[in-house]
């Protein structure tokens, strides 16, 4: 079940590039955000029949902050439209794991690496969703999806954990 929620996530988010990519939406084609505006993402709890993984749980008001990068991540396809991955600051709750990070090809999204205590490498990838737009202060039904990979990941984790959260606007600080 955790897969395909996963999946069905994942799906609806690529769905909804591809619509405002290649179907001529275009407050869809490009982020409602600018570099160096900030997000706080805070978890309300786990989706509805979603397991989350051990690897590095967050509980119910856990929360981080995600700032726009700079870096354009492009349609693979060639045509116009972008998204702004999330600055590649590894957030709290992965430190124990996770040593670097870089935008990722998703919304505020950021991809990961790291090692775990047994020296076992292992990826982590954020996304969030659902699209904002510009005029988006708070998102109250927004989803924060994990995605972990490589060795002594419980097959359970496999398709990743989605949680409900909160995604707030916050000041940009132009620090990015």
């Amino acid at each position: 079940m955790p897969r395909r929620w996963s999946t069905l996530v994942v799906v609806s988010l690529l769905g909804g590039l591809f619509t405002g990519c290649f179907l001529g939406e275009p407050r869809n084609c490009y982020p409602g955000f600018d570099p160096g505006e900030q997000f706080r993402i805070t978890i309300k709890g786990p989706a509805p029949n979603n397991e989350i993984c051990d690897t590095a749980p967050l509980q119910a008001g856990d929360s981080l902050v995600l700032t726009a990068s700079a870096t354009k991540i492009g349609d693979p396809g060639g045509g116009s439209c972008y998204t702004l991955g999330a600055v590649g600051t590894v957030p709290d709750f992965a430190k124990p794991i996770i040593t670097e990070c870089w935008p990722a090809r998703s919304q505020l999204g950021i991809g990961c690496k790291g090692v775990t205590a047994n020296g076992c490498a292992v990826t982590m990838t954020a996304v969030t969703g659902p699209y904002i737009h510009r005029d988006d202060q708070v998102i109250e039904d927004g989803i924060f999806t994990l995605n972990w990979g490589g060795c002594q990941i419980p097959e359970t984790c496999d398709g990743g954990e989605v949680y409900s959260a909160r995604i707030e606007r916050l000041d940009t600080t132009g620090d990015y």
